[in-house]
């Protein structure tokens, strides 16, 4: 008994989206379980993780100056394309109190500045009218 040509490419249709779907499936599963939603590597790391990036300031291209909490010890460092190097540690609880508290007060994200900065551009130009 031969198959018809129609049912053979239905057959092989049917295999691949079944592939497909599988590989679908764990490319999902491997999105959400190893990177978690949004919080760095989720389950390997993320908010929990003992070392976090404070702040960074660039001082040229590709070098720059950055504030890191490892394991509650704060660290400036400066970091190159070449080299990472330890610059110092800060003691003073003042400055670390500082340093923690500068990236609270910036946590508005940029979509929200902007649309403040526009908000209040129009309100200028209608205060003018």
């Amino acid at each position: 008994m031969t198959e018809s040509y129609a049912y053979q490419m239905a057959k092989m249709l049917l295999a691949l989206a079944v592939v497909l779907a599988l590989f679908g499936g764990g490319a999902y599963l491997f999105k959400r379980y190893v990177f978690g939603r949004g919080r760095g590597l989720g389950r390997f790391g993320g908010s929990n993780a003992p070392v976090k990036v404070l702040s960074r300031n660039f001082i040229e291209s590709r070098k720059n100056i950055a504030i890191v909490d490892v394991a509650g010890e704060i660290l400036v460092l400066g970091i190159t394309p070449a080299a990472i190097t330890f610059l110092t540690k800060l003691e003073e609880p003042e400055a670390i109190e500082a340093v923690r508290n500068t990236g609270r007060r910036n946590s508005r994200s940029f979509i929200d500045i902007f649309q403040e900065k526009l908000g209040a551009k129009k309100k200028t130009n209608t205060d003018k009218g």
